[in-house]
């Protein structure tokens, strides 16, 4: 609903009526606003305010209306949008948060920096413990770094833009090279084993694209259209054998995607789709994107949040069924004619679907759930928080880029001023989106051009950030 509406309905119908009184009102105009729309455009006379959707929006709209404070009836009947008291105020309507982050307090000190030496444009993977030891991999090495910003170990090995953390303080990635996965003391850096994938023929030179821990299994997709199954307690003992065939897709082949745990079973996100599969390659859950391929966070149990066509959605796999589902179009959003059509998708059956977030223009990184539920993402405008439900709890007007995540009772990101000026790693409070805290990173450059080349790592009481190969060690609670 757009502000100046808002604020013409409520001048217009003066400060006498009830609350109740004002924001049936308020449903009203936003369902006459929909159909006189809807007539402009050509479509069927205006009749779109007779849309069950759009009824439900604006029952919705009337109940949120109802617990709105006074301070935002009071500014709207004095049309006044400009004083703080007012946009704080606002902000409660249209969930958007103005903050200055740069004047916000220093936050937790930098303790170490270091160089992790080549990059390239998308990125590093990282992980962190949380005694603050970081573990990065980059196409051509893997090492570790100590939280003093000392390299502990480095290990040439060209690697694919995964890497598994095994419970034995290994790291599990594969060599290119040799075609097969290895296995890296966490401490030194040195091969504990390898184990090779079974070749098709001898001319076999498959590559591992992708792999994640599933329960006390290993399960990596090979590009040939294989998902392998690996014991790494029974690798360190005969590694020979602790590799087995799980399934194969028949037909297909793997490039890059994105695996992720939903409980026992196994996730795939690839270009155009989305499936749940059963450790024994039984499909659950399928849902095309009309977007190349999604960013997915687990919400838990067999939940997920995906960002794809540019909108937050919340998707229960457990509920999709192994029919093709795709996410309905939303009205009133333009798109080309055929553009993204799936012939043999179906609409989500009931549960599947859990909600499309009210949140727009969402960018391509990868959401994060909060641990109250609700989750993060970046959007255009900047960071925002959705609710379990998906409605929009906030959106703040700060730069943002690359992944949040959470410390504490606040959300952290980094933040661009402009790209002569360092990073600026920020707080928000996750309760409403104002900035808490900020902190400088002179020795990371702000000239950054693509979200995956950040990374941000929350452990323990350490964070960690970095971009372009640079990289800092933050102690929260430190002097």
């Amino acid at each position: 609903m757009n502000l100046r509406w808002v604020l013409i309905l409520v001048a217009a119908v003066g400060c006498k009526k009830s609350r109740e009184q004002e924001c049936d009102d308020l449903a009203k105009l936003g369902t006459a606003f929909a159909s006189e729309l809807d007539k402009r455009l050509g479509n069927g006379g205006g009749k779109a305010g007779q849309d069950p959707e759009i009824k439900a929006a604006m029952a919705e709209l009337k109940q949120q209306c109802m617990k709105w404070p006074d301070a935002v009836f009071e500014c709207m009947r004095n049309n006044d949008e400009t004083s703080p008291k007012c946009r704080d105020a606002m902000a409660q309507v249209n969930g958007r948060v103005a903050t200055d982050a740069t004047k916000a307090p220093d936050g937790p000190p930098i303790v170490a920096t270091a160089d992790l030496g080549e990059w390239d444009w998308e990125g590093l993977v990282t992980s962190l413990a949380p005694d603050g030891t970081l573990t990065a991999t980059a196409p051509s090495w893997v090492a570790e770094y100590a939280p003093t910003g000392q390299q502990t170990w480095r290990a040439e090995i060209e690697t694919k833009r995964w890497m598994v953390m095994l419970g034995d303080g290994s790291v599990l990635v594969t060599d290119r090279a040799q075609h097969d996965l290895v296995a890296l003391d966490g401490a030194t850096g040195q091969v504990r084993w390898r184990a090779a994938w079974p070749k098709t023929d001898e001319y076999d030179s498959g590559s591992a694209e992708g792999a994640v821990a599933v329960g006390n299994r290993v399960y990596v997709a090979i590009d040939d259209g294989r998902v392998m199954r690996l014991d790494p307690a029974a690798c360190t003992k005969k590694p020979a054998a602790c590799m087995e065939l799980a399934f194969t897709l028949a037909d297909e082949s793997f490039s890059e995607p994105t695996l992720f745990a939903v409980g026992d079973d196994l996730g795939v996100g690839e270009s155009g789709i989305i499936r749940l599969f059963k450790v024994d390659g039984t499909l659950r859950a399928s849902i095309a994107l009309r977007d190349s391929s999604a960013d997915i966070a687990s919400l838990g149990g067999t939940k997920i949040a995906a960002v794809m066509d540019e909108e937050l959605v919340l998707w229960d796999l457990a509920k999709c069924g192994s029919n093709k589902v795709v996410l309905p179009r939303k009205k009133g959003r333009m798109y080309i004619r055929g553009e993204g059509d799936c012939e043999d998708c179906t609409t989500p059956p009931e549960g599947c679907l859990v909600a499309r977030s009210e949140l727009s223009d969402v960018e391509s990184v990868a959401p994060f759930a909060l641990k109250d539920g609700s989750v993060a993402v970046q959007v255009m405008d900047g960071p925002a928080r959705a609710a379990p439900n998906g409605n929009k709890h906030w959106v703040a007007e700060v730069d943002g880029i690359g992944p949040i995540r959470e410390v504490g009772d606040a959300l952290v990101f980094l933040s661009r001023e402009d790209d002569a000026k360092p990073l600026r790693l920020v707080a928000l409070a996750s309760s409403t989106g104002k900035a808490t805290w900020q902190r400088a990173l002179p020795t990371i450059s702000g000239d950054i051009s693509y979200s995956s080349e950040p990374f941000l790592e929350v452990a323990g009481n350490w964070i960690v950030v970095g971009s372009k190969g640079k990289a800092a060690w933050l102690k929260t609670g430190a002097k």
